[in-house]
């Protein structure tokens, strides 16, 4: 009996194990075969839509004016009328110097002048009197040259009085020191009671209507840029504001340092802007028709550059790609990926080239 069992053992294994495979769960044939497992994503198609190029920087907001106003006449200060931060207007008076002498030289002209213009008056009746006695010769002719002579020199003297007094009177007019613009007083330099020379600095002042905006672009970009491009000016007070312009000026040379070009946008400040502050701005350098995009997630960076991957079935191909403008969430495609193809989306990530892949489900 046992001789029997040991016997048919053979043929009762090979009947346990076909009924083991039988039985077991079925698997993906690919699994089975090399056992390569899938990444599940998402796939979407590159679209086109029309795109504002733009290029972004930062810079700092100065006023077009900020002149130094100094002293023109030799003289004490009397008062001072302003201080710093003090708002201006073009004409208002910020300083008083002390024009005593002044008028008193104005006094002494005007004596002056009244001195010659009589001395004169009296000299053309003498030299009328003598042209005259000349005639029926009465007098030599000595005599008449003299007299015509006084009368020149004290028309001279009368002149050269009246001149004089017309500097006095500048003079005078420059004693009240007034802003030259509308603006604000930046510093002020003196006080009631100092003696000051010509040429010393009174006030800084800074003009708080037309202002400069002063930008800084790398120099790979330098050939974009124009004069009478659009900039859009972006800076934070209480809130964000806007400000539109105008590009007014290029710097012609590269900075050797910095390896950027200087570029200058003049606006009028609408009230809302101090000189100094800081800025975004976006230049408009071009608007394209039917731009290439796709989310920035599908770009993804490789040894090999900045990639997508293209589904091709059931695998994922991946195609170099070359970069334009970076958006929110998308990104311009330049070269390397056509409208419709269809790229990976999310897990893009975890992708390499030739990765197996499958669609999520919902």
């Amino acid at each position: 009996m046992l001789k029997k069992y040991f016997k048919n053992a053979p043929i009762i294994g090979v009947l346990s194990l076909i009924v083991y495979l039988v039985t077991l769960p079925e698997k993906p044939k690919e699994q089975l075969v090399t056992g390569e497992k899938s990444t599940p994503i998402t796939v979407i198609q590159a679209t086109t839509k029309d795109l504002t190029v733009r290029l972004r920087t930062v810079g700092t907001i100065k006023a077009l004016n900020r002149p130094t106003v100094s002293a023109e006449i030799a003289s004490r200060v009397e008062k001072t009328y302003v201080n710093k931060g003090s708002q201006v207007s073009k004409g208002d008076l910020l300083l008083q110097l002390d024009k005593t002498k002044i008028k008193l030289k104005i006094a002494t002209l005007k004596a002056d002048i009244n001195l010659f213009t009589a001395q004169k008056d009296q000299a053309k009746k003498v030299a009328d009197r003598y042209k005259k006695l000349n005639k029926g010769n009465a007098i030599s002719a000595e005599k008449l040259e003299k007299a015509e002579t006084d009368l020149l020199v004290f028309r001279i003297k009368r002149q050269k009085a009246e001149a004089m007094l017309d500097i006095q009177k500048d003079l005078l007019k420059r004693s009240e020191v007034r802003s030259p613009i509308d603006g604000l007083v930046k510093k002020r330099w003196v006080s009631a009671g100092d003696y000051l020379k010509i040429g010393k600095p009174l006030f800084d002042l800074v003009e708080t209507q037309d202002f400069r905006a002063v930008m800084s672009f790398p120099e790979m970009v330098a050939d974009k840029l124009a004069i009478g491009q659009k900039v859009v000016i972006r800076y934070k007070r209480d809130q964000w504001h806007y400000e539109e312009a105008r590009i007014t000026d290029i710097n012609p040379s590269i900075n050797p340092n910095s390896r950027s070009v200087e570029v200058l946008s003049d606006f009028l400040n609408q009230g809302k802007v101090k000189s100094g502050s800081s800025f975004s701005a976006e230049v408009i350098i071009e608007n394209k028709k039917d731009a290439v995009i796709v989310p920035s997630r599908s770009v993804v960076l490789r040894p090999a550059g900045e990639v997508v991957y293209l589904f091709e079935e059931g695998k994922a191909k991946q195609q170099l790609v070359v970069v334009g403008q970076r958006l929110d969430n998308e990104v311009e495609i330049i070269k390397g990926l056509k409208k419709g193809q269809r790229i990976v989306s999310d897990g893009a990530g975890f992708l390499t080239d030739g990765a197996a892949i499958r669609v999520k489900e919902d």
